[in-house]
Parts: structure tokens; C-alpha cells; sequence
């Protein structure tokens, strides 16, 4: 009977210690039982109970954890964004909270071009924003940026694309695209950033860039001028185009197209007269932007000195 008694009573306590562990506020064994990612001992339920509490001194100490949690927080954050019983909210929040841990999200990357196919673009916009962050000189990620652009996210994913420089000739095609058809101002103006960006890689977008570099905004013409001078490529036509934007009446035009001239460097030599004539120009911004082109044309680059003894071995 006694034996029974401390068998009944043992089984009593294991069901209360096993409450016990099931509610316990870090919900590890919860955790456990379903397989959950754990970040600083805790698992995946934990942090989202954290996130979506009524605390918000509790949500911002979880959400400066797991962004400062780097890479070790990446495993929980990417069940938070594909669960779909989570609120969308959540998931985006997650989401934007992967692109902040910078390399450290980069396992996360397969998540997020997931979310990228979900229905809801808020969730879609963030994760295209965090890809932007972890995976910003990755041709073959940031490819699946493109179809956004046709899907009414074109604003979003343009800012992207301002700041991550990867993609590829794809990118390229799809920027110049937008440039061509485009009749959103603001949207021109981000893809010739976006171009300008690429350097050399952008220059089969230059006839594109050329038509509208005359364009009646000023914002767009000055985009176009600075992207001209990105790409680097002096030909007749981009040079006389920056000359010819040295009279533009908009003054953050003429400092674009002083400033691309002085990245032609020597080959802008014959930009030097109009050059100097906006050293008297009434805009600060332009005069100095004047000034450090005329430096840069009229200054040849010197040979680094161990290259120039070389040279002068050789000739001996």
C-alpha cells in the first residue's frame, strides 16, 4: 500500500514538474518538443511571444537581442518569417530583422526569396529590402528582384537596387527598361541612379540614357549626367552632353554635369573654358563642383613612384 502511495505521489509530481517545464516563462521544453531554433537558450516561441507581447520595453529587448544575436539569431527569425500562422506583421518584422544582421543573415536568404512569392506585399517589399542587405553583390539572388519591378513594387525594389550593385547584365536590361518606357519621374531618376551604380557594366544603357537627359525634370537630368559620368564611357555625344548641362538652367544639374566631367579627367580637356565660367556661377555647390573638375582635368595622374623607377630601369 505504502509502495503504491509513493508510486501515485511520484507520478504526481512528475506531471507537476512536467507543467512546470511546459509553462516555464523560456519555454524550452516547448521548444524542444516541436523542434524549435534556439537563440540564447530560448527557443523560436519565446521570441515571437517577446515580439507580439503588450510590453514594449520587452519587444525592443528582444529585438535589439536578435539583431545583435547575428548569425546565431538567424535560425530563429527565418521560422518566424515562413511560419504562416504568425501574423504578417511578425513575419515582416522578421523578415526586416534578417537584413539587419547583414552577413550574418545570409542563411537566411533562402527565406526571404521565398517570401518574396507570398501573396501579401508588405511582406514581399520587406523581404526584398532585406535581400538588398545580406545579399547586395550576389548576381544570382538579387535576379529575383526583377519580377517585382513589373509587379507594382518597382519603387521599392528601385531603391534597392541603388545600393546593391550585383545583378548582372539582367539588371542592367531591366534598369534601362525603365529609363526607356518609364513615365514616372521619380521612378527614372532611381534607375539612373541604380545605372550609375553599376559603373561600367551599365554601358549598353547609355542611347537610353541620352534620350533622357534632356528630360524636363531637373532631377531626372541631373541623375542622367551623373550616370553618364559613372559609366565612364567618353564618347562625343556623353561628353557634349555634360557640356551642354553646364548651361543648364537648374543649378544641381550644372554641378552634375561639372562633376562627371572631372571623372573624364583629361578627356573632358576641351569642358576647360565652360568650366571656368562657373567658377563666377551665383550656386556655391556649382562652383565648387567646377573647381574639382578643373583639377582633375587639368592635373594628369602621377605615376606611382615604384612603377616610375621601373620605367626608368627598363629605359636604361
Amino acid at each position: 500500500m505504502r509502495r503504491r502511495r509513493l508510486i501515485w505521489w511520484g507520478i504526481v509530481l512528475l506531471f507537476v514538474l512536467g507543467l512546470a517545464a511546459w509553462f516555464e516563462p523560456g519555454q524550452r521544453l516547448r521548444g524542444v518538443v516541436f523542434g524549435e531554433a534556439f537563440y540564447a537558450g530560448k527557443p523560436t516561441s519565446y521570441w515571437v511571444a517577446q515580439l507580439s507581447g503588450d510590453s514594449p520595453d520587452r519587444q525592443m529587448e528582444a529585438i535589439w537581442s536578435l539583431r545583435d544575436g547575428k548569425a546565431s539569431a538567424c535560425a530563429v527569425l527565418c521560422q518566424m518569417v515562413r511560419n504562416p500562422a504568425h501574423p504578417i506583421e511578425l513575419r515582416s518584422q522578421a523578415a526586416g530583422l534578417l537584413g539587419e544582421l547583414g552577413e550574418g543573415g545570409k542563411p537566411g536568404i533562402p527565406v526571404l526569396l521565398e517570401a518574396l512569392e507570398q501573396p501579401n506585399p508588405y511582406l514581399q517589399q520587406i523581404a526584398a529590402r532585406a535581400l538588398g542587405e545580406v545579399a547586395s553583390g550576389e548576381d544570382a539572388v538579387l535576379l529575383h528582384l526583377i519580377p517585382l519591378l513589373r509587379r507594382g513594387n518597382i519603387g521599392n525594389v528601385l531603391a534597392i537596387l541603388t545600393r546593391a550593385p550585383a545583378g548582372g547584365p539582367e539588371v542592367v536590361a531591366e534598369l534601362t527598361r525603365i529609363v526607356h518606357d518609364n513615365e514616372e519621374a521619380g521612378w527614372t531618376a532611381l534607375a539612373l541612379e541604380a545605372l550609375a551604380l553599376r559603373r561600367g557594366q551599365a554601358r549598353s544603357a547609355l542611347a537610353a540614357i541620352l534620350e533622357v537627359v534632356e528630360d524636363a525634370d531637373p532631377v531626372v537630368r541631373a541623375r542622367a549626367v551623373l550616370a553618364l559620368g559613372r559609366i565612364g564611357s567618353a564618347e562625343e555625344p556623353v561628353l557634349r552632353a555634360c557640356r551642354t548641362h553646364l548651361r543648364d538652367n537648374n543649378a544641381e544639374v550644372r554641378a552634375a554635369a561639372a562633376r562627371s566631367l572631372g571623372w573624364f579627367g583629361p578627356q573632358a580637356h576641351a569642358a576647360i573654358p565652360e568650366l571656368r565660367n562657373l567658377l563666377d556661377d551665383r550656386d556655391p555647390v556649382v562652383r565648387d563642383r567646377a573647381k574639382q573638375a578643373l583639377q582633375r582635368i587639368e592635373t594628369p595622374k602621377k605615376e606611382p613612384q615604384n612603377q616610375g623607377n621601373k620605367s626608368k630601369n627598363q629605359d636604361r
